[in-house]
């Protein structure tokens, strides 16, 4: 986590030490839809989720902040007892974005997010012949990302988008029932598509 904190700071500090001097070009608020895939973890397989971001520009730099929902699920069998788990995650970061424009409409973005990640894990068990059961639990985490966007200018103010990001994930940890439960090697792949509004 103390990684992460010094990400965030460096991050900060980059992107205010290079807009102080500009005035906002534009606001744009962004719509994605992102399928996530764990990098590691053998429990959940990939998850179709969303972001929306609300930003402003710089020229050719943008602070935006974010917010996304996914839920990875999971479920199997040993012997008879059946149980499914779900993993929601609501990551809520802010972020700096460098355009490099290519042409007068295709644009290539590099930036970096870092914030913190709600998460409830949720697990439920049936055991043939004696019943059922629902555990389910929160846990706050620090996340981080970097990645690319590339953007097309439908028009002045309508732009698409697909872009790659890879997350950082601190480690999760539930309690069911007393249970201590820790989910390690969370970090993903995010693979988006999306549009922006300007005004």
């Amino acid at each position: 986590m103390k990684n992460l904190i010094v990400l965030g700071a460096a991050l900060a500090a980059t992107a205010l030490s290079s807009i102080t001097a500009s005035a906002a070009d534009a606001t744009y608020v962004r719509g994605s839809t992102a399928w996530f895939e764990p990098v590691a973890s053998e429990s959940f397989d990939g998850a179709l989720g969303g972001l929306v971001a609300f930003g402003q520009t710089f020229g050719v730099h943008n602070i935006e902040a974010e917010i996304g929902y996914v839920n990875f699920s999971a479920s199997g069998s040993f012997y008879g007892i059946t149980g499914s788990a779900d993993l929601e995650v609501i990551p809520v970061t802010i972020g700096y974005r460098y355009d490099l424009k290519l042409t007068d409409k295709l644009n290539l973005g590099l930036g970096a997010n870092t914030g913190f990640a709600i998460t409830q894990g949720s697990v439920s068990v049936t055991v043939p012949g004696v019943g059922s059961g629902s555990f389910s639990d929160t846990d706050t985490v620090w996340v981080a990302s970097g990645g690319l966007r590339l953007s097309y200018a439908l028009t002045e103010t309508v732009t698409l988008s697909a872009g790659y990001r890879y997350l950082l994930v601190d480690d999760i940890s539930f309690s069911f029932e007393g249970v201590p439960v820790k989910l390690e090697d969370n970090n993903t792949h995010a693979f988006e598509i999306g549009a922006e509004y300007r005004w």
